[in-house]
């Protein structure tokens, strides 16, 4: 039997898929859905506790460095080390600034009127020796209801405590002879806290 096509009329074929793919596929990206959510939401948990695990060396390191400094110049030892004439001990002078210094190791914080010395150099304390963009860490000074500047020999560096200040995902600075310092008044004492990262 001879079959003719007629010239120029394409073979009549639908594409697109059947329902049953359309179901197949639904239910696949569905269960990916269930099995792939929860491990996104920890990878955020994750990069905020390495943010702060870094944050803590970074701190280690800055006091460490700041004391190294000060046992150049022979002041590690001094109650106060600052770029003013209320101290004994002559004032530490880097690149950046005056480190201002209680037993060789920087401040937690420099009150407003303390920022620059009386040659209009920058005052550098811990905060500000880290040079921490304030858009990824709160800073917030005292024991944990306080994220406002003021005098304080306490400082918590960390993520999300301007929403809640009590949050615990931050890096706890205490400065030398810093009152409640469990390390006692010669030595800084550094911290962290994970759990609500």
């Amino acid at each position: 039997m001879t079959r003719y096509m007629r010239v120029g009329t394409p073979p009549l074929h639908i594409n697109g898929f059947t329902l049953v793919e359309l179901v197949i596929t639904i239910v696949v990206m569905a269960l990916l859905a269930v099995v792939a959510a929860p491990k996104m939401t920890g990878l955020q948990r994750d990069a905020n506790i390495a943010a702060i695990d870094g944050l803590y060396a970074a701190v280690n390191d800055a006091a460490d460095l700041a004391y190294a400094k000060a046992a150049i110049h022979g002041v590690e030892q001094a109650p106060r080390s600052s770029a003013d004439d209320k101290t004994d001990a002559p004032p530490v002078k880097i690149d950046l600034g005056y480190l201002e210094l209680k037993h060789g190791y920087p401040e937690a914080m420099l009150s407003e009127n303390e920022r620059y010395a009386p040659d209009g150099q920058p005052r550098l304390g811990i905060v500000e020796l880290l040079d921490i963009n304030q858009q990824n860490y709160d800073i917030c000074y005292g024991d944990g209801s306080n994220c406002k500047r003021g005098t304080s020999s306490k400082v918590r560096i960390g993520i999300d405590l301007n929403d809640d200040e009590i949050k615990q995902c931050y890096v706890l600075y205490m400065e030398a002879s810093g009152g409640d310092n469990p390390l006692g008044d010669e030595h800084f004492f550094v911290t962290k806290e994970t759990s609500e990262c």
